[in-house]
């Protein structure tokens, strides 16, 4: 007559088993002796070194760091609160012309000694307007809207040296629009 084992056991042998560091190889192991390892290739995200930039996302209520330059005519243009595509401000500005305006915010920084510079911003238009952000003078990304209002992201990778640069965002408005900029990031590639 066979013997039911008891719970107890039962559980100590699922232990014993759980514990033990004997693995199986896969069957693909077997047919090489030596294992290749491909190189791991992190995707590229701007969040992998620190940005930048101060106050990129227009938090503060001041625009410092920021310089503002204007040309044409604008009703109104500064931090604001509201419908921002992250946190709770943004950078907002209201042309009121009919001819081309404007608006170009800058700060300057000191990037990293890592090869190459990742930029992104989030900009909107409602109007036609064209949006475009530089990096020591070189253009990082550009983007042509025209006139939903939703936010969409400028992106784009350049080399720049490492050390002091001015980094930019130029707004272009034809004739009456209203424009945002939210979620600069400006950084190293890491």
């Amino acid at each position: 007559m066979h013997a039911i084992p008891s719970l107890f056991s039962l559980l100590s042998t699922l232990i014993l088993l759980a514990q033990s560091t004997t693995t199986c190889a896969h069957p693909l192991d077997q047919l090489s002796s030596t294992r290749h390892q491909l190189p791991q290739r992190t995707a590229l995200s701007p969040r992998a070194c620190p940005n930048a930039l101060a106050n990129p996302s227009f938090e503060a209520p001041t625009l410092s760091p920021w310089t503002a330059y204007y040309t044409g005519s604008w009703a109104s243009h500064g931090p604001a609160t509201g419908a921002a595509h992250a946190g709770s401000r943004f950078f907002a500005a209201q042309s009121n012309g009919t001819n081309a305006s404007t608006m170009t915010l800058s700060q300057s920084i000191t990037l990293p000694a890592t090869g190459g510079v990742r930029c992104e911003a989030w900009v909107r238009a409602q109007g036609r307007a064209s949006f475009e952000v530089f990096v020591g003078g070189v253009s990082c990304g550009r983007r042509a809207l025209s006139g939903t209002g939703k936010w969409v992201k400028i992106s784009g990778e350049v080399k720049a040296g490492a050390g002091a640069k001015q980094a930019v965002v130029v707004g272009v408005v034809e004739g009456k629009a209203a424009v945002g900029v939210d979620g600069v990031w400006v950084g190293g590639l890491c």
